[in-house]
């Protein structure tokens, strides 16, 4: 189905390669980073503050995913902050599987055809105003959308005009499985390399914390950053730290150097 056909819909940006990161040019190189990172449609700054959407009233939306203006993906979000699951978060924290997935695989198709073009749509969702009854009388509430059950009646109109096909990113909706053997390898390998960055953050933050009651968190980030790049030694006697951290930063790259390589 391709999103011309769609009749409410709000162009909110495109998805493209973050340069940067790939070309080993990043300073969090092998630490942090991205594959892509999204543009916001500049055409309607107003949605936007601080890079994520200002949904003000409309507090939820259906969002479309588009390549070449076919729609792969259809969800469901009250998050303002969604776009960064797809960009940012896809590979922070522990990622959520469909969310590590999809930034591979936009990574993967824009990497295959730089004339490809992935963009995300959104269909707001306002909240109304009612008048409820409740134990003592009546009061006026906003009562919102149930966004899931709009989520489900679009992906029925979608199968509609689609040989009864859902989106070929709703693997879920479809009974499908999204991942590959060499997608499942790749999150092993993150979820393995996380667990050794939280061991040893955990025993920094510990000293930096002994060492000083006050310090902030964004100060302990930065801290951290700059003990990864060896900027700064923050255990000058104790190799037995060092030698993890070596180990951490080797593996971290060596996975970002095979997920600059996954094809989908």
């Amino acid at each position: 189905m391709n999103i011309s056909q769609v009749k409410e819909k709000t162009f909110l940006g495109t998805f493209i390669i973050n340069d940067n990161f790939a070309n080993m040019g990043h300073k969090d190189e092998g630490i942090y980073g991205s594959l892509i990172k999204f543009e916001l449609n500049s055409d309607h700054k107003d949605l936007f503050k601080d890079d994520k959407i200002s949904l003000k009233d409309e507090i939820s939306c259906i969002y479309l995913i588009t390549k070449d203006k076919e729609i792969i993906k259809i969800g469901q979000t009250g998050d303002s902050a969604f776009i960064k699951h797809y960009e940012v978060r896809g590979f922070t924290g522990k990622p959520n599987k469909s969310r590590f997935n999809s930034h591979l695989q936009i990574y993967s198709m824009l990497k295959k055809d730089h004339k490809s073009s992935i963009n995300i749509y959104a269909i707001f969702q306002k909240s109304e105003d009612y008048k409820i009854k409740t134990l003592l009388g009546e009061t006026q509430k906003k009562l919102f959308s149930d966004r899931k059950k709009i989520e489900k009646e679009c992906l029925k109109e979608f199968a509609k005009v689609n040989n009864k096909k859902k989106p070929i990113w709703n693997y879920q909706d479809a009974g499908k499985s999204h991942r590959g053997d060499e997608m499942e390898k790749l999150k092993q390998l993150w979820d393995s390399n996380k667990m050794k960055q939280q061991k040893i953050e955990n025993s920094l933050l510990e000293d930096l914390r002994v060492k000083n009651k006050k310090i902030t968190m964004r100060e302990t980030q930065m801290l951290l950053t700059l003990f990864y790049h060896d900027q700064i030694s923050l255990y000058p006697k104790n190799e037995k730290i060092i030698d993890k951290v070596k180990e951490f930063i080797t593996e971290k790259k060596a996975f970002w150097e095979r997920a600059k390589n996954y094809k989908s």
